[in-house]
């Protein structure tokens, strides 16, 4: 039974998985098409860090 019950878990998560690793890509690609000001307004810290 945990067998069996360890495969039905690991065939949950790698749904859970596929959802989270797959989909965020494009969402993520949304984001900063909608917000554009506030991604240029990160990458101008990141700069100001290093120098």
């Amino acid at each position: 039974i945990s067998i069996r019950q360890s495969t039905e878990a690991e065939s949950k998560l790698s749904a859970i998985y596929d959802l989270l690793y797959i989909n965020p890509k494009p969402l993520g690609k949304r984001k900063s098409m909608l917000h554009p000001n506030h991604t240029s307004k990160n990458l101008d810290i990141g700069n100001q860090g290093v120098t």
